[in-house]
């Protein structure tokens, strides 16, 4: 398994045959524990490097501290590369280059359950990931394997208060071990080469980039913690009035993450990164055993952007409502039918279906399908659509992209790249790892902490040339279910998430798991609200089937996972219309609804 796209509304799953090893599993979870180890410095004067000091007791640090200890630790990795350079060049293998990301990460979060919410209290943490290639641009230790690492890529815990002896003793350790990973897989890819076949695209394991020289400066992130607790626990207390439900939470999460990258190439980048972040979710077990989830979220770049408690009140008070709703909703019927996905909807599918298929890294690997490799130049759409990835924007549609980046993890600055033109395959995503007849990077090498980077989505934009209005993309559903004989067709508000099979082995086919489907009928019944069903179906047929686009484009935000870790993404897209889906039963538990009665129901035992 490659990963998963994890929207505020669930997860969508990338799936492959190949992953990490148990023991590089393992072996990563020890370098971790024991790099941890050197962790525990005082906060207050640092110890000479000369000698060991024992550490203080640790006390947090404050926050207005951070940006002078990021500046410290930022020199700090410039020379520890510099030195570990001098040292390797000794070598019988010397890195032609290295890389190291640091991330000083700041969490506040609250978590409301039944009236009650924790205390917001920072949670901090400074790591850092090295990256080292040995052998040459054109043949490296990352060949074929820059999916997973591949040796060469190694992590390092850091202490927060930037204490020098404990901060150069994780960075040495961690660039030690990422060069004897890079040395050993090299060997193995000279080996290989001998007895392999040659590869179908001879591009070079990595490419040149501008160096740039961008630090961006860190301020303090302030709001009202008392405020966001109690706004927190009045939401959740809501939940009480339906004791029905189960599993119910309101969550808030502010997080500053600050993003350092420095490279033997010159390189400084400095990326600070804000975002705030509000999740409810509920859960009802109706009498048949399906187990229905919902939930609601924003995501957005400040605390001041978020709605305001009337509106968030509104947004839970109507999630119960349409949990209430498709609890006494009929299940759905395995069909193959028309249906119109809605914009969220649409974006969603567009990100999973095609976004994945149009990262660089699949077109290289030739154990993926590479849907498209070779159709450049080729209409895969039709030609009223055309496809962007643009993480410079930062709003569209009056809504902040959390998506939104100026420079990728490899200190690459951003690029508006053009993936489907009027229907027309231009080009992919990528790092800097070429492929062919695509030499350089357009800022989309993407990672989390403690990943190799691999080229990813930041704003993906489904845009039409032609558009409808609601009433008329109903008029021409309808006429679609009269054409196939049928006796309804779908509309597919939300999706949850789902999966994709990418790699040759298994079918190259998608299942996408809606929240809200309605059945849409040809007689003029009422809209029939549904559950139980799953949309499934192959990329290149499902985007032969789309017929026509909606006026109104809607984004949705939320964080991707694949080779690379979970990512922060946005999709956007108009209403589709397909002229048909399938569809197919969803699995369901066989668990009972609550024996017990409720306490706050009026048979429970509190009352």
């Amino acid at each position: 398994m490659t990963g998963s796209f994890r929207f505020p509304l669930g997860y969508l799953f990338v799936v492959r045959g190949r992953g990490p090893s148990l023991r590089q599993k393992s072996i990563r979870a020890l370098c971790v524990l024991g790099l941890g180890l050197f962790c525990a410095q005082a906060v207050g004067a640092e110890p000479e490097t000369s000698g060991l000091a024992l550490p203080e007791a640790f006390q947090p640090t404050p926050p207005e501290a951070v940006p002078e200890i990021i500046d410290a630790m930022t020199s700090r990795a410039d020379r520890a590369l510099s030195r570990a350079m001098k040292a390797f060049a000794e070598t019988d293998e010397p890195p032609y280059f290295m890389a190291l990301q640091l991330y000083d990460t700041t969490r506040y979060k609250t978590v409301g359950v039944d009236g009650y919410a924790n205390a917001i209290e920072p949670a901090r943490s400074v790591s850092a990931d090295i990256d080292v290639r040995v052998g040459t641009p054109e043949l490296d230790n990352t060949h074929e394997r820059n999916r997973w690492g591949g040796g060469g890529t190694s992590s390092a815990y850091l202490p927060e208060n930037g204490a020098s002896l404990a901060t150069e003793v994780s960075l040495w350790m961690g660039i030690d071990n990422a060069y004897r990973g890079a040395a050993k897989q090299y060997e193995a890819v000279l080996g290989e080469a001998q007895i392999e076949v040659e590869r179908e695209d001879p591009s070079p394991d990595f490419s040149p980039a501008p160096v740039v020289d961008d630090l961006e400066q860190v301020t303090v992130f302030e709001f009202d913690a008392v405020n966001w607790r109690e706004r927190v626990a009045q939401q959740s207390a809501r939940f009480l009035d339906h004791p029905e439900l189960v599993n119910t939470a309101v969550t808030v999460e502010f997080v500053q993450q600050v993003r350092t990258f420095v490279s033997t190439e010159g390189a400084r980048v400095r990326n600070v990164r804000r975002s705030a972040q509000w999740r409810i979710g509920a859960e009802l077990i109706v009498e048949d055993g399906m187990r229905l989830s919902l939930s609601d979220s924003e995501v957005v770049a400040s605390p001041s952007d978020l709605p305001n408690q009337e509106a968030m009140v509104a947004r839970l008070d109507a999630l119960v409502e349409r949990l209430e709703a498709l609890g006494k909703a009929p299940i759905g019927e395995p069909q193959a039918a028309p249906a119109i996905l809605g914009g969220r909807a649409a974006a969603v599918f567009f990100h999973e279906v095609f976004g994945h298929r149009s990262e660089g890294h699949r077109q290289k690997d030739e154990d993926e399908g590479q849907t498209f490799t070779k159709k450049v130049g080729t209409q895969i759409l039709p030609k009223f659509l055309s496809v962007v990835d643009d993480p410079t924007i930062e709003h569209l549609e009056g809504v902040g992209l959390n998506g939104h980046y100026a420079y990728d993890d490899e200190g690459v600055a951003a690029e508006r790249v053009v993936l489907v033109e009027d229907g027309t395959l231009r080009g992919f995503l990528l790092s800097r790892s070429p492929i062919l007849g695509f030499g350089h990077s357009n800022g989309h090498g993407r990672r989390a902490p403690g990943y190799s980077v691999v080229a990813r989505q930041g704003n993906l934009m489904v845009q039409a040339e032609s558009t409808r209005s609601d009433a008329e993309l109903r008029k021409l559903l309808i006429d679609e279910v009269r054409s196939k004989e049928l006796e309804y067709g779908y509309l597919i508000e939300e999706i949850a998430g789902g999966f994709t099979f990418t790699g040759r082995v298994n079918p190259n086919a998608f299942n996408v798991r809606p929240l809200s489907v309605w059945r849409i009928y040809e007689d003029g019944r009422p809209d029939e609200l549904i559950r139980g069903i799953d949309f499934i179906g192959t990329p290149l047929v499902s985007f032969s089937r789309i017929i026509a686009a909606g006026e109104t484009t809607e984004v949705f935000n939320g964080f991707c996972g694949a080779e690379s870790g979970y990512v922060p993404v946005s999709a956007s897209s108009p209403a589709l219309l397909l002229s048909e889906v399938e569809v197919q039963r969803k699995e369901k538990s066989k668990q009972l609804p609550p024996i017990l009665p409720a306490p706050t129901s009026k048979d429970g035992l509190l009352q």
